[in-house]
């Protein structure tokens, strides 16, 4: 028998190596890959590619099963759209979770399980387009869609959220005043998981003799700059709310707060007497958020979009700020121009969200 030359061994374990590949990948189901951190409002179609006939896919949230469906491709792919109006309601509690989408290819005749593929990243709850990538906006953004200063004055409380995927909750602040110095302070917020909140309320830098005009907090890339009313105006009412990406913010209006109750009556005679046997009340309250800056008009918005709001009772940063009731924002105007001389003021009227409105 002639020897084999080495050359000749060596093409046909590529031809051998080839065809075997080939066959078994060109029978292996293929995912789509999402980026490792995006923002739930922005997560890309996802495209699960068969060999098979149908698919089972599974979708996890953090711990929780979101979903589990047969489904059966087209033309060898099925797609899977609208990912965010799923994960939300899973995403809201813990504001950020790791996503496991697990797609097994099935033939339907033999009923056997020719590939299983997976895709995870983590998903941050997000109702907004930042404009940017999730990795980019949490590096170098507060949890906020406010792009400029921010207006407080003394006694107010300020909150700040940020997303960190390391333990750090170390943040700076650097307060200025009117006499030109300036101080340094730290800081440390509270975890909730990878959330970070930070109090950032203007009392915490105020120095005596001293008027402070602005503040920046800085934590990592992140800054948002703070500027200090000289007087402090009256504010009714104060606004805790949930913003886009699911962190709470206040709202402090100083423009006229108007109370319009209305009442429902239904009468009838009894015992020979006309008598209200029935009174609905509503309690309708008319507010306006007074002059506002070009970025704080654009952030306002943010105010009329929340699904949780709640009016406050605040007292001091001492004694921190007591949640009142929660409301329901029925009508909102927040037109604007682009005119140099406008100033945005806006108008909006809420209600209780309780039935009972004799509070």
């Amino acid at each position: 028998m002639a020897p084999v030359c080495e050359d000749e061994c060596r093409i046909f374990i590529k031809i051998w190596l080839y065809l075997y590949l080939h066959d078994n990948l060109t029978n292996m189901a293929t995912i789509t890959s999402i980026p490792s951190l995006v923002f739930s409002s922005v997560i890309p179609q996802m495209e699960i590619t068969l060999a098979g006939d149908k698919c089972e896919v599974i979708i996890t949230c953090g711990t929780s099963t979101v979903y589990d469906e047969i489904l059966y491709p087209v033309g060898g792919v099925v797609h899977l759209d609208d990912l965010d109006s799923l994960l939300n309601p899973f995403l809201l509690a813990p504001l950020s979770a790791l996503v496991t989408v697990s797609a097994k290819d099935i033939q339907s005749s033999t009923g056997s399980v020719l590939s299983t593929v997976n895709s995870s990243f983590t998903a941050i709850y997000c109702e907004c387009d930042t404009g940017v990538d999730a990795s980019t906006f949490t590096t170098n953004h507060f949890l906020s869609i406010l792009m400029g200063s921010k207006q407080t004055a003394a006694g107010r409380l300020e909150y700040l959220h940020a997303y960190a995927s390391s333990a750090a909750t170390a943040a700076s602040v650097t307060a200025y005043y009117a006499d030109e110095s300036h101080s340094a302070f730290a800081i440390t917020g509270q975890a909730n998981g990878n959330i970070i909140r930070l109090d950032v309320s203007p009392n915490q830098f105020a120095a005596a003799g001293k008027d402070l005009v602005y503040y920046i907090v800085t934590m990592g890339n992140r800054t948002q700059r703070f500027d200090v009313l000289f007087s402090s105006p009256d504010v009714a009412p104060i606004l805790l709310f949930t913003n886009s990406f699911g962190v709470q913010e206040l709202f402090y209006c100083t423009g006229t707060h108007e109370i319009d109750p209305t009442y429902e009556r239904s009468s009838a005679l009894i015992s020979g007497m006309k008598r209200n046997y029935h009174i609905s009340e509503t309690r309708t309250f008319k507010a306006d958020t007074g002059i506002l800056t070009p970025v704080m008009a654009d952030w306002a918005d943010e105010l009329f979009r929340s699904r949780e709001i709640y009016v406050c009772n605040y007292y001091t940063t001492a004694t921190g700020i007591a949640v009142g009731k929660e409301l329901t924002i029925t009508d909102s105007k927040s037109s604007r121009k682009k005119d140099d001389d406008d100033l945005p003021s806006f108008t909006f009227s809420y209600v209780y969200a309780q039935r009972i409105h004799n509070v």
